[in-house]
């Protein structure tokens, strides 16, 4: 997920490069229990507000001088839980109880989209140790979702009793509803991206911002829906029965939304024998700081590096030789894996 900040400079013609980035993280649930049936009964939500995030992208790049050009297909994601929602759902997934009274104070908000588009960019030399790029991506978008789920819960350990308040607001143009109209079969997103870098005899350092701008979509399906609940029954395996008063409006209109900007620092110093060491540090939207620790070697034409993301838990290693990029990541070798990252790109002259 890190943006890839690195000192940046005019650029001379370079060859084609094609890409394929896969990063896929969930603090909650292994991801290949992600989709399954019984994935709730798998939950088991870390302290403090939980993470799942999909960033996966297919790009094919031209640099030209300064400028560049790419053609790309892209599928982003977040969702943040707070912890009261995670301890709720793995309460409830399970069909356990609290020993007391409980209150749960609920947070649960989700973002995505796919879209293919084109992405144009350009390189500025500022001064001997200054230098800046922008780029301007535009997307047409396939899959658009949002959705926001908050309130409180609470549980009476005399009655047994289960008692919910909560308001969910969904933008899905996949949902479909009774008297719905016909809307437009595409979005279309425009994002914008710069960096400013400084290069240093020994050091260097970098901060980029990415994936700020806008989303539309024409008459996209949207839902707001109340739960207001109270439910002492449950069923032979002990889960919850529900009884609840749901109260809903579903509406076609316009919709766009200013995407939050994606920011990273990162720092680093050159060492001896053509390695460096770097440090980087991740604002997301939504969630907060996402640290790394980067170091990486240039011995003749391989390049190799390691990486530790600090909120992952994931170790990655990257390799380059002659026309090919690799990077492979984990937490976990087994099937219980929460993070994973493959990265693969071809350089080729044409």
């Amino acid at each position: 997920m890190a943006l890839q900040a690195a000192p940046v400079t005019a650029a001379e013609s370079s060859p084609w490069q094609l890409s394929l980035r896969y990063d896929h993280h969930s603090d909650g649930l292994a991801l290949d229990q992600m989709g399954t049936r019984d994935w709730a009964k798998s939950l088991r939500p870390r302290q403090g507000l939980n993470l799942s995030y999909v960033e996966d992208e297919l790009r094919l790049d031209k640099q030209q001088g300064p400028w560049s050009l790419a053609l790309l297909a892209r599928s982003s994601a977040s969702l943040v839980a707070s912890p009261d929602a995670m301890e709720l759902a793995s309460l409830i997934s399970r069909g356990e109880h609290p020993a007391g009274n409980t209150q749960w104070d609920n947070e649960v908000l989700l973002r995505g989209f796919n879209g293919v588009g084109l992405e144009v960019g350009r390189s500025h030399r500022l001064a001997a140790r200054w230098s800046a790029r922008w780029t301007a991506q535009g997307l047409l978008l396939t899959r658009w979702r949002e959705r926001q789920l908050n309130g409180p819960a609470s549980y009476a350990a005399d009655s047994g009793s289960y008692q919910f308040d909560l308001q969910s607001r969904e933008l899905d143009n996949k949902r479909r509803f009774p008297f719905q109209q016909d809307f437009a079969a595409q979005g279309a997103g425009l994002l914008l991206g710069a960096e400013l870098g400084w290069q240093g005899e020994q050091a260097f350092a970098a901060l980029a911002v990415r994936d700020g701008g806008w989303l539309h979509w024409r008459d996209v399906p949207q839902q707001q829906m109340q739960l207001n609940s109270v439910t002492q029954a449950v069923d032979a395996d002990g889960f919850l029965i529900y009884r609840p008063l749901i109260q809903g409006q579903n509406s076609q209109q316009g919709r766009t939304r200013r995407q939050p900007w994606r920011t990273q620092i990162r720092t680093g110093w050159k060492l001896e024998n053509q390695a460096q060491i770097s440090a980087s540090v991740e604002h997301l939207p939504d969630f907060g700081l996402l640290p790394a620790l980067q170091w990486s070697q240039r011995d003749g034409e391989l390049e190799w590096g390691l990486e530790w993301r600090f909120h992952e838990r994931r170790a990655t290693l990257s390799m380059g030789w002659q026309n090919w990029r690799l990077r492979v990541g984990t937490d976990s070798l087994d099937s219980q894996a929460r993070s994973r990252e493959l990265g693969l790109t071809y350089l080729r002259q044409f």
